[in-house]
């Protein structure tokens, strides 16, 4: 009984392996990422400064919370920008 006991104290000190293949490698799909947020909702806050206080990937997604935020009446000049969309450079 001792030594089955000593048997399963060793296997739970060993660290347990994990397949670390990556995700095409074991015939899954890959992910799409995620859309880019080209809108965003700006103001200027109490202390004077510009704050970027949310991104949104549609500008229908961000009205509400910038009719929220003007309820709100913490910050000014709210406005809701386009975002020009990110370019990766190209590594050469």
């Amino acid at each position: 009984m001792a030594k089955k006991a000593a048997v399963k104290q060793k296997k739970e000190a060993e660290p347990s392996k994990s397949n670390s293949a990556a995700a095409s490698k074991r015939g899954r799909p890959a992910k799409e990422p995620p859309p880019e947020k080209l809108w965003r909702v700006e103001a200027v806050s109490p202390e004077g400064l510009r704050v970027t206080l949310g991104r949104f990937v549609t500008r229908e997604e961000a009205e509400p919370e910038l009719n929220r935020l003007q309820s709100d009446g913490f910050y000014e000049k709210l406005e809701i920008i386009e975002s020009p969309p990110e370019v990766q450079e190209a590594s050469e």
